[in-house]
């Protein structure tokens, strides 16, 4: 499918809504793959994850995020990645590359901070 948009459902109820130029699903795995210019948006938390392709896995109830991402939220903005996997709503985040010593490093910044 080209151009598509739509609704992440998490306990019947929307999570999220995402954009991109591809997507294609694998109904037996119950795994959706987005790609090309990619957007998810959550109103309940004013979060956005923009990347090169985002996988929903219904059946595990995640999200998974893959290169070039950056997510941008309430709570700060995080770049430098190239996977993430949050909950649909997308209001918890990590990555493997959180849990070693990166190439590249992780930025977080936060937009309203003080500077000290």
């Amino acid at each position: 499918m080209d151009d598509v948009d739509g609704e992440a459902y998490e306990r019947g109820q929307v999570a999220s809504t995402f954009k991109a130029d591809h997507a294609s699903a694998n109904r037996a795995e119950q795994i959706l793959t987005l790609t090309g210019h990619v957007r998810a948006y959550s109103e309940s938390q004013r979060t956005t994850i923009a990347c090169d392709k985002l996988e929903w896995h219904a059946k595990d109830q995640i999200v998974k995020a893959f290169g070039h991402i950056e997510v941008r939220g309430k709570f700060a903005i995080l770049s430098g990645l190239d996977e993430v996997w949050a909950t649909p709503e997308l209001n918890y985040f990590a990555s493997p590359a959180m849990f070693k010593r990166p190439e590249a490093p992780v930025r977080l910044s936060r937009p309203n901070a003080r500077k000290p």
